[in-house]
């Protein structure tokens, strides 16, 4: 750091090496996740949903946010100190707009507007998975919920998109100007950006711990709870970014535009925290839907236990759109008989009628049923 600036702010500067780790790993690591997501899609020949899709731009603003880093410091720029301007005067520090320095803000600026784009199509997508596995029927309080959520989410997404374009009224190029520029033209910039980071913070929070109540309400086993609660807590990660970019934030803006801090090194090291925060975001987004990659007792067995459950809490006090009425739950055995015999078991969520009960002699490589029953669907 330069000699002219006192370094007063208690965080670690993130580094060129910690910068292009952040921009080139997590974006790599999305693009994976997401194609995986929707292999896993095609494979299962389930429908493709629109908390899929929106993983795509969400994509598209991660890697272009790791981009703009990676080019800020290859240009020597990002995580560098700030030049010291041949005159040490604080005049000459304020006006004072090395190149560097135009590359760092302007490197600000389009990461801001990308992530921002990318926390709301992130966040959205993740609302909607929840939709997707805890609505089963229109009318719930988890449905009203999450709608006004989303309605939150997309509006918080424009406001700020907005904002960050005109912070400094008409004068856009402020952005990237000098610190006498963002004196003049940017006084809001800051309580705006602390308005953007606080507001952030608690739709993560929200949307961490929205299906909590649901999950440890349901009727299954501790074991199971902990599985489904732990997959959905990765999220908690992007979180702890999220507060570490906020403390760090608030020390820098509580200071105002105070020239004993090095500007380069502070833009960057918030930018660095943005990018985690957005590249693992997406990165949990994607990891419940992943479920062929666990072998065994496997996520999708949960998964499916978690629905099951929703479906017969909701469908045994509510009968709505999708509901089934005098749920009983029966399961349909059938023995194998031969070289690797064994038995599977089938179950039916719904009103059954007693079948027919069938006996046959073993035969290599048959099946036998031994006890098949019905399903009756009663639509109200």
């Amino acid at each position: 750091m330069g000699a002219q600036f006192i370094d007063e702010i208690s965080f670690v500067y993130a580094t060129p090496g910690n910068i292009v780790a952040a921009a080139s790993v997590l974006p790599a690591l999305s693009i994976v996740l997401v194609s995986l997501r929707f292999y896993t899609r095609r494979i299962q020949r389930a429908q493709i949903g629109i908390d899929d899709w929106l993983t795509l731009p969400g994509l598209v603003m991660v890697v272009g946010a790791g981009i703009a880093l990676i080019i800020g410091v290859e240009m020597q720029a990002m995580g560098y100190p700030t030049p010291v301007p041949a005159d040490p005067s604080t005049e000459a520090i304020l006006n004072a707009n090395p190149v560097q320095s135009l590359i760092v803000q302007e490197v600000e600026f389009a990461v801001n507007l990308l992530s921002t784009l990318g926390y709301g199509f992130i966040k959205c997508s993740i609302v909607l998975f929840y939709r997707r596995l805890f609505v089963t029927f229109r009318g719930s309080i988890f449905d009203y919920i999450t709608r006004g959520l989303i309605v939150a989410i997309v509006a918080w997404t424009i406001t700020f998109f907005f904002i960050w374009i005109f912070a400094c009224g008409s004068h856009v190029s402020a952005n990237w100007g000098s610190r006498m520029d963002l004196v003049t033209y940017c006084e809001q910039r800051l309580p705006m950006s602390n308005g953007f980071l606080i507001s952030d913070l608690i739709i993560d929070v929200i949307t961490l711990v929205l299906p909590m109540p649901i999950i440890w309400s349901l009727k299954m086993t501790l074991s199971r709870k902990l599985a489904v609660s732990g997959v959905l807590l990765i999220g908690s990660i992007a979180v702890a970014a999220s507060i570490a970019r906020l403390i760090l934030a608030y020390e820098v803006t509580s200071a105002g535009f105070d020239v004993v801090v090095d500007e380069n090194l502070t833009i960057s090291t918030i930018m660095y925290w943005y990018m985690i925060e957005a590249g693992i975001s997406l990165i949990a987004a994607c990891l419940p839907t992943l479920r062929f990659l666990f072998a065994n007792k496997s996520l999708q067995t949960v998964m499916q236990s978690v629905r099951s459950a929703i479906s017969l809490r909701s469908s045994s006090s509510h009968r709505g759109d999708n509901d089934f009425s005098d749920i009983e739950s029966n399961h349909s055995r059938a023995q194998i008989y031969g070289p690797g015999s064994g038995t599977m078991e089938t179950s039916a969520v719904g009103k059954t009628d007693k079948g027919l009960e069938m006996t046959h002699f073993p035969q290599d490589g048959r099946i036998h049923v031994e006890h098949e029953v019905s399903q009756t669907i009663k639509n109200t």
